[in-house]
């Protein structure tokens, strides 16, 4: 069967644009096409170049690697999408988005170097739009054009946040029929998206109790550890993320106070349970930090072409100010256009 799969993927037929000029901006828009601008003042509305490398569907070794924490058991699950509704097929030259279980999170979207995939409300799209391609055989100059465009500068935005839209992706994250490490896997993806390098716990894995653990691509001196729990387990994650110091600290010699703690949960907690105040404590008797985050806060950040600085950005909210709209505020240069009524996504329930 796997010769089968090689057979295939070595037939696959990459293209490129015909247009003799060097890409420098590509611009995304909600729900349609993203354009590319070139330094000869043409512009295209992006599509498909069937990548050699597929960035929308893969992720290489490298990037589920991390410098700090390389004796970590992790998951060497490399889908970019956590529940596989990009495959590539087999009988055309582009991938495929299976649209009635994608939920808009943007994450192939992200990886596309073209910028050839955007997202509705309902799904991701692969603009394959017969444009004037020229099909491309030479694997090394494929790549070499690839790497032009991912060195483009990217401007723009996926998705504007609703009120709506996080009904129809957190109501279509509920009725999927994920497994069990579907919670670990988004997470995980959305962080090395926003620019952690994030590992992941091995499913089953019951010697190691933390669920993963990072650090910032882009500076070296931060680094943490991460609980994920997207049902009621949430309540014993502040708790939990200590015992995560305490092993790092005693059994791999890390410095506690060097870590930064992060909780990702599907909703903030409702603000009348014990998890704000919980949080308040640790941070008033150990001084630690504990950063909150849910996956739709991960997502809002993904879609605004974002990345996670810990060094000029704070998540830490408890029971006197347990909202995270004033920090992503400040992020986007903008109001955040959600009243977190139905799904609590930046601020909790009363």
């Amino acid at each position: 069967m796997s010769k089968i799969f090689k057979q295939v993927q070595a037939h696959q037929l990459s293209k490129r644009y015909n247009i003799a000029a060097f890409p420098i901006k590509i611009e995304h828009f909600p729900e349609a096409p993203s354009r590319i601008t070139f330094d000869s003042g043409v512009e295209i509305e992006s599509t498909c170049l069937s990548c050699v490398n597929k960035y929308c569907i893969n992720y290489t070794n490298e990037e589920l690697k991390s410098i700090y924490f390389n004796d970590f058991p992790h998951d060497t699950n490399n889908n970019v999408c956590p529940i596989n509704a990009i495959e590539w097929d087999i009988n055309s030259d582009f991938p495929h988005i299976k649209s009635e279980i994608c939920f808009s999170c943007g994450l192939c979207a992200s990886r596309c170097p073209v910028g050839a995939i955007y997202l509705t409300k309902d799904t991701a799209i692969i603009n394959t739009k017969n444009i004037d391609y020229i099909d491309n055989t030479d694997i090394k100059s494929h790549k070499a054009e690839i790497d032009k465009f991912q060195n483009a500068t990217k401007t723009g935005k996926y998705l504007d946040e609703s009120d709506v839209l996080f009904s129809l992706i957190y109501n279509k994250i509920l009725e999927t029929n994920a497994n069990s490490q579907f919670p670990n896997l988004i997470t995980r993806n959305l962080l090395i998206q926003l620019g952690l390098s994030t590992l992941i716990r091995r499913k089953g894995d019951v010697n190691l109790r933390m669920d993963g653990v990072f650090n910032a691509r882009n500076n070296p001196k931060i680094k943490g550890v991460i609980e994920i729990e997207f049902g009621k387990d949430v309540l014993d994650s502040p708790r939990n993320i200590l015992d995560n110091l305490a092993v790092l600290s005693s059994r791999h010699n890390y410095q506690y106070n060097d870590l930064i703690p992060l909780v990702v949960s599907f909703n903030l907690p409702n603000i009348r349970t014990e998890y704000w105040r919980v949080i308040k404590d640790i941070s008033n008797v150990l001084n630690i930090k504990i950063q909150s985050f849910t996956i739709g806060t991960l997502m809002l950040l993904l879609w605004n072409q974002q990345y996670i600085d810990f060094s000029q950005h704070n998540f830490y909210v408890d029971c006197d100010n347990p909202s995270i709209n004033s920090t992503l505020s400040n992020i986007l240069n903008r109001k955040i256009n959600l009243s977190n009524f139905e799904f609590s996504i930046t601020a909790p329930n009363k």
